[in-house]
């Protein structure tokens, strides 16, 4: 695991964590950046994508997985929808690509943390400034909320295009704009999705999109362990996880709510009825 102890701490309670993200978000606050983003995994899991996980094959592209998936997925779709729209669409029905799943709700992404089934690691949360990050990372470091190209910002569509599933280029590092100035699409940048699923709005989910550098977004760029601070916290659980699931249900937290649909609330019943 490459996390610093110096941006780690552990939780046992709903209510420590409460705490804890409370006072990052008044730090950051205190800073100027008044945003923080969440994610919900295990503690040996790194904050990399499923396009850059050893799991699937390097020999298959994100753009021929993308275009066969948006093919076969027209007759299940209610609309037409632009590239970024079923781009967005196939990282939430679990096929990898170069997004990383956010929350704007750190008690969804407690949930996801602890209903991951993978028995090595403890659940954990991690905290993300994205308005710092892209003010460090984004190629033009002008704009730091970052929104799909349908945006009617028409300074926007040059250099996002360029992490297109279709345009990109893995080997590619750097953009060149039109007026003639290069800018690194190495690092990953903060964006906001479309919000044309009811599981995306649900799941209040947010995402970092991947460039070219195949690492972990918090080893992506070379900062100081100060500005890592500012850019990156993680709450490790060493609580019982029945005990605070039960009380993120209390807080409208359940597997249908996050799920908002037959499938969600099948699920939700079965678990009723198990020990």
């Amino acid at each position: 695991m490459n996390t610093s102890d110096d941006i780690s701490q552990e939780f046992r309670q709903l209510a420590e964590l409460v705490k804890l993200i409370c006072d990052v978000e008044s730090n950051w606050m205190s800073h100027g950046w008044s945003m923080c983003w969440f994610r919900g995994a295990k503690t040996r899991h790194d904050l990399i994508p499923g396009q850059y996980r050893p799991t699937y094959k390097a020999s298959q592209s994100e753009e021929s997985t993308f275009l066969e998936f948006q093919q076969r997925a027209r007759g299940f779709l209610r609309k037409e929808m632009n590239d970024w729209e079923v781009f967005f669409i196939m990282q939430h029905y679990r096929l990898p690509t170069r997004l990383l799943d956010w929350t704007e709700n750190c008690f969804v992404a407690l949930y996801f943390a602890l209903i991951d089934a993978d028995p090595q690691g403890d659940p954990c949360v991690w905290c993300f400034n994205p308005l710092l990050f892209n003010k460090c990372n984004s190629p033009t470091r002008q704009q730091p909320l970052v929104v799909t190209p349908d945006s009617t910002d028409p300074d926007l569509k040059y250099w996002v295009n360029a992490f297109h599933p279709v345009n990109f280029n893995p080997d590619q590092k750097i953009f060149t704009d039109k007026t003639g100035r290069t800018e690194s699409i190495e690092n990953p940048i903060a964006i906001y999705p479309p919000t044309i699923d009811p599981r995306i709005i649900s799941q209040r989910s947010v995402f970092t999109l991947h460039g070219s550098k195949r690492e972990p977004i918090d080893m992506c760029c070379d900062l100081s362990q100060n500005v890592k601070k500012d850019m990156f916290r993680r709450f490790v659980f060493k609580g019982l996880s029945k005990e605070v699931l039960r009380e993120l249900r209390c807080f409208g937290i359940s597997r249908q709510a996050i799920f908002p649909d037959l499938e969600g609330l099948g699920l939700e019943l079965r678990e009723k009825l198990m020990f």
